[in-house]
């Protein structure tokens, strides 16, 4: 009951120390040591303090002190590993064999389902060239499966692109998905209304409008705002592309 409620604290470092491992590793993904050995840390040192002082002899006091500094030590040891983590303690990733090809981008997934590599790199080819008729710079050097874990927000190299692929092969919409992906701010809380807009025109430049539009059935009045899309897409590619500019910059104006 105590390890099942910690995942219920406002604080994440009880489900740590308890050992409530709330995320399943996925391909390529491995349960890390400082996981395992936080959790056995805390009990071991509550596990040592008790066997201390139910062993019987004489001492007490002396055998009490030290089993609240066991206790002490250990637990606030173990408190101290995991105080920064978030909800996830940290995973070994990226471990699954991975072939790729081409280059400028240089697509990749994972071994278990390249079968699709193929297919995988013929859709992202249309869809970056799609959208170089437009103007739009979209130039990833690489462009790899989420598969082996998805790191799309904590992605530091803006010229790598983590895309379901291997998803978006088996369900055919992966221009879809990549026309999303293609659509990059310089902030993390872009406008909300300008991100649905330019999403529906990268989506509508590739084809895929009609699937952003379902996808976005039901969605917040302020986020299926009416756009200028249709206006816009009868402008020349270097209007667009300045346009596309212009709105990428205003929607992280407005998040200040």
């Amino acid at each position: 009951m105590l390890i099942a409620s910690s995942a219920a604290s406002t604080s994440y470092w009880p489900r740590h120390v308890s050992g409530q491992l709330r995320q399943t590793p996925i391909l390529g993904e491995l349960i890390s040591w400082d996981i395992v050995f936080a959790p056995v840390l805390f009990a071991g040192s509550v596990a040592l303090a008790a066997l201390l002082l139910w062993f019987p002899g004489r001492l007490l006091t002396l055998r009490v002190l030290l089993a609240c500094a066991i206790i002490f030590a250990g637990t606030s040891s173990a408190r101290g590993m995991v105080k920064y983590w978030d909800h996830s303690g940290p995973l070994v990733s990226g471990l699954a064999p991975m072939d790729c090809k081409g280059k400028q981008p240089t697509v990749c997934m994972p071994r278990a389902t390249s079968n699709h590599l193929d297919a995988a790199y013929r859709d992202t080819k249309y869809v970056l060239d799609r959208l170089h008729l437009v103007g739009v710079e979209a130039a990833p050097h690489m462009v790899t499966d989420t598969l082996t874990g998805d790191l799309t927000y904590s992605n530091p190299d803006p010229g790598t692109w983590y895309v379901d692929l291997t998803k978006g092969v088996k369900a055919g919409d992966l221009r879809y998905r990549l026309a999303i992906a293609a659509v990059r701010f310089r902030c993390t809380k872009p406008d909300i209304v300008i991100r649905h807009t330019l999403r529906l025109w990268a989506t509508t430049v590739v084809g895929e409008n009609k699937r952003y539009e379902d996808r976005m059935h039901g969605a917040p009045a302020d986020v299926v705002a009416s756009s200028d899309v249709d206006k816009v897409m009868t402008l020349s590619g270097s209007e667009q592309a300045d346009w596309y500019k212009r709105r990428s910059t205003e929607a992280c104006h407005r998040e200040n």
